[in-house]
């Protein structure tokens, strides 16, 4: 070889370090701005979450009023009506102007805005339009109610007061219960927008990394490639002379440096592991030794088959492999189980490693640690989740209240007026009487059995085991099936709201089994100890097929029971169990850890 080859061999051996350097630099630029795009669009999605949050907390506290605001103006009907009859009472005024102004105050905060009840005030044009039209209403019934709790108003002027409330109520609730359904409705739009919101950044944010799988990690393997590649074919013609010999020996020393350099790097900021083409581990980092618990040893030579935590499907193993295999990259969110049994998740990205024929040699599989992300996202949905069905639980308790206190006061005056009505009437008329005596019975009964369904008293005054048996008692009364209740527990009170979780389980759960089993025989038990407490309810109606998915609506109905005591279950971090047999009955296990630390959970935090 001549010395102007060499001359020439030399600098385009020069060349390609320098563009070697030039196009590292420029996928660092790459990986950092992808990196940041990344965290930028992560921290974007946590501010809208935020700031949702802190909406639908503003949103529950107006629902709320609002809604109280029905009550107060029945409260201010009832006061009226007292007040006529016993118009002497000052205590009975001092209530209605107290009412009177509390009920006042919250409308004005609910138009306008109020900063001491937490009243933004921004009332969307619907709503403005309703207050429209239920302010002559709430004006006349204010105005009337102030005139009536005055005591040096006259006779004749506290009938015309108590007149006008009457006759203006019905409007008010009519409107009144417009405008709650319509800010229930804003609220939940403005979820949905979030939803819309989130699922775009997530769309963003997987984008961003499927092309730094493209434009960063396979041009970074395809340039290491070529750079062995170009050291090897440097050595091999660097044998003939020994000045070529030392200049090849110190560019493949930088080459190495600068290797070892970028193995470094990627081992202290990674979690990697390398497989050869069949799948076998020939290398792992200190980083996915420290995650899985396992050492090197342990590892190399073996499957990832060892680390399975049996959550995902063989259908997502086998896409897995039908995608690496054709040599594209595979990028998911993966759970393994580390050496102690410990769950872990992982942003896994596997790159095909290919030689100049494109046949694959090896893959290199390069881990991100988001099992506390993946915990904070699943228990982020639980509290919300968890705030749901507190909101209907209050929502519960309300309507029971209003059941109670409202219409079944109405209904037992009735019942009075009706068995005080005597005389000679005829026997016709009689047994119309005694026909009606008996129905009205029937609906306060009735109204008394929704009211006790919607929240019974005993459970929030007594707990959970009395609930239960008053539960038994009334469900055997309105059904067809006899209900046997034994508690082994051995406790007294819980955490209110996880007493009303378990409450409604076994109340689903009884209800299953009485509408959609036929049972006519249920079995309900708790058994306690200091691990926590289980819940058995068997049944000997005729049983399902598990496997086997019914179109009847009675089954769907069925289905959706199971499914909300699941949810339910969940949310206490409990574990629900259904064995069933065509013909044979049902048995349902539930199993509740220890009550203290499921109190965290149970509230949401």
């Amino acid at each position: 070889m001549s010395l102007s080859e060499e001359l020439k061999e030399r600098v385009i051996s020069g060349s390609k370090l320098h563009i070697s350097d030039n196009t590292s630099r420029n996928l660092t630029r790459l990986y950092i701005s992808a990196l940041t795009a990344v965290a930028v669009l992560t921290i974007l999605g946590q501010i809208l979450v935020q700031k949702a949050l802190n909406n639908q907390s503003a949103d529950s506290l107006i629902i709320n009023i609002a809604g109280r605001q029905r009550m107060l103006s029945q409260q201010i009907s009832k006061l009226s009506l007292m007040i006529e009859s016993n118009p002497g009472n000052d205590s009975l005024r001092y209530r209605l102007k107290k009412v009177t102004t509390e009920w006042g105050e919250a409308h004005k905060g609910l138009v306008n805005g109020d900063k001491k009840l937490g009243l933004p005030g921004n009332n969307s044009r619907e709503i403005q339009d309703m207050f429209s039209t239920i302010t002559p209403f709430f004006n006349t019934i204010y105005d009337y109610s102030l005139t009536l709790a005055d005591k040096k108003t006259p006779s004749d002027k506290r009938k015309q007061a108590i007149h006008h409330i009457l006759q203006n109520e019905p409007e008010f609730l009519n409107v009144m219960n417009k405008i709650v359904f319509q800010y229930d409705y804003e609220a939940s739009k403005k979820v949905d927008f979030l939803k819309k919101i989130e699922l775009l950044l997530l769309i963003l944010t997987l984008f961003i990394l499927v092309l730094e799988g493209f434009f960063i990690f396979k041009p970074a393997a395809i340039k290491i490639r070529d750079t062995i590649k170009d050291l090897i074919m440097a050595e091999t013609n660097s044998s003939a002379l020994a000045k070529k010999l030392n200049f090849v020996n110190g560019s493949l020393k930088r080459s190495l440096r600068e290797l070892k350099d970028i193995n470094l790097a990627l081992d202290k900021a990674t979690i990697l592991a390398k497989t050869d083409q069949y799948g076998l581990i020939v290398d792992v980092n200190e980083k996915f030794c420290e995650v899985t618990g396992y050492s090197r040893l342990e590892l190399i030579g073996n499957r990832f088959n060892m680390l399975k935590s049996h959550y995902h499907s063989d259908t997502f193993f086998n896409k897995m492999w039908d995608t690496i295999s054709s040599g594209k990259i595979w990028n998911a969110e993966i759970q393994n189980k580390a050496k102690d049994g410990t769950l872990v998740w992982f942003d896994a990205t596997i790159i095909p490693v290919k030689d100049g024929d494109s046949n694959i040699l090896q893959y290199i599989a390069i881990y991100n640690n988001i099992t506390e992300r993946f915990k904070n996202r699943i228990n982020e949905q639980r509290i919300k989740t968890v705030s749901i069905i507190q909101g209907q639980e209050e929502e519960r308790k309300r309507i029971a209240q209003e059941l109670h206190d409202g219409i079944g006061q109405i209904l037992t005056g009735l019942k009075f007026s009706i068995e005080s009505i005597k005389g000679d009437a005829e026997e016709k008329e009689q047994e119309r009487l005694k026909e009606i005596r008996v129905i009205t019975k029937q609906v306060i009964q009735e109204v008394r059995r929704v009211s006790f369904n919607l929240m019974p008293s005993v459970l929030s005054d007594f707990g959970l085991v009395p609930a239960l048996k008053n539960l038994t008692e009334q469900t055997n009364n309105h059904s067809h099936a006899e209900i046997v209740f034994k508690n082994y527990a051995g406790y007294q009170r819980m955490d209110k709201s996880l007493e009303i979780s378990i409450y409604r389980i076994i109340q689903e759960a009884l209800n299953n089994a009485i509408k959609h089993s036929d049972a006519d025989k249920i079995s309900l038990q708790l058994v306690g100890d200091e691990k926590g407490t289980d819940i058995f309810v068997i049944d000997n109606g005729k049983g399902f097929d598990k496997n086997k998915k019914s179109a009847s609506s009675q089954n769907q109905q069925a289905g959706l029971g199971i499914r909300n005591m699941q949810e339910r279950t969940k949310i206490i971090n409990g574990t629900f169990e259904i064995e069933s047999i065509p013909g044979e009955g049902t048995s349902i296990h539930i199993h509740i850890p220890n009550f203290e630390e499921e109190k965290i959970l149970v509230h949401g935090k």
